[in-house]
């Protein structure tokens, strides 16, 4: 047992003295350091958006979010509507890029209330927009309501 552990304590000295780990600068943080996931960070938006006033939720937005305060206090009283048909459940439905003509590309994640996953498709896509894939702050969201084919 002892020949193990010797030999496992070579394996990682010569990981770090090869440069490998220089290469991946965040694999070796604790979790905690690691900046979470924007799929995460979305999802902690709307959760917050239920449940702060629309104030708060108009101020954890980038800078330069494309909502004013009015549109925000409608898209929250909407979320909540939906929220209290389908009840606080949330899970990724999909994630990708939009290309606006003329303008940058938006990253965007959409949600579904999970009590909404038993049919074809959702009635309801709560959704989430990002300036880019490393920005921590929503640039914008809102309620999509689908209508029945």
């Amino acid at each position: 047992m002892k020949w193990f552990l010797k030999a496992a304590a070579v394996a990682v000295a010569a990981f770090f003295v090869s440069g490998v780990a220089a290469r991946m600068p965040g694999a070796f943080l604790p979790l905690r350091a690691r900046r979470p996931p924007q799929a995460h960070l979305a999802r902690k938006f709307l959760r917050q958006a239920l449940i702060r006033p629309p104030g708060a939720t108009r101020a954890a937005l980038a800078p330069g979010a494309v909502l004013s305060a009015p549109q925000v206090v409608a898209q929250v009283a909407a979320l909540r509507a939906q929220a209290r048909r389908w009840g606080l459940a949330i899970e990724l439905y999909k994630l990708g890029w939009r290309l606006p003509e003329g303008q940058p590309a938006l990253l965007f994640y959409q949600f579904r209330f999970a009590a909404d996953s038993a049919g074809p498709g959702p009635h309801v896509l709560l959704d989430v927009t990002f300036r880019d894939s490393l920005a921590t702050r929503p640039l914008g969201f809102g309620v999509v309501v689908r209508r029945p084919r």
